[in-house]
């Protein structure tokens, strides 16, 4: 059973990556690579210690060929968590760099994690 959402000022890294996991290990169970860019506060969360939380996970799918399966992820993570449906935002899509090359991003992991202990 799905527990109540949480309040969506208390994404932290912690919550945001156990999102991630949920997301990849979905991926994962159909043979498909998934990419994903993120912006804004959820960006920094991972870049500097000071930011905590994020309202939301502000995002851009990169793998064009597995886009649709990617936002059925994030729907799988909100399901399988205590997160909103709208946790993981397409929104910032709109304003993202037309072109961005990949050198243009900082790596951030690989969810599941490939040293995993299963």
């Amino acid at each position: 059973m799905k527990s109540a959402a949480v309040d969506e000022s208390k994404l932290d890294r912690e919550t945001i990556e156990k999102a991630f996991r949920l997301m990849g290990q979905y991926l994962l169970d159909r043979k498909v690579l998934g990419e994903i860019a993120i912006y804004g506060g959820s960006a920094i969360l991972f870049q500097v210690d000071w930011r905590k939380a994020s309202r939301d996970v502000d995002a851009r799918v990169t793998s064009e060929r597995s886009e649709g399966l990617v936002v059925d992820a994030a729907s799988y993570a909100a399901t399988h968590s205590v997160l909103s449906r709208s946790w993981l935002s397409e929104n910032v899509a709109m304003y993202a760099r037309r072109g961005e090359r990949e050198a243009a991003r900082i790596p951030l992991g690989l969810y599941p994690s490939p040293d995993r202990s299963d």
